[in-house]
């Protein structure tokens, strides 16, 4: 799928549609924490639609071994 303007909820609610049109089986998206992914319109379609979303845990610290370096 090809957007060549701003995506929002509703084009990413297009883009699950088509992903279940194109995808007969278990649809799994990791997504990052944009705040359209995270939307009641999305969340609401993609459970109609039978597709799980899995969100990315926010930024840490802690997490991101490249900043242990500066020890």
């Amino acid at each position: 799928m090809f957007y060549a303007h701003n995506v929002d909820f509703r084009v990413f609610a297009d883009f699950l549609y088509l992903l279940r049109v194109r995808n007969s089986g278990n649809v799994v998206l990791i997504l990052d924490n944009a705040s359209f992914h995270k939307s009641s319109y999305v969340l609401a379609t993609a459970s109609r639609l039978n597709i799980n979303l899995l969100f990315l845990p926010p930024y840490s610290l802690d997490l991101n071994r490249i900043e242990f370096g500066r020890i």
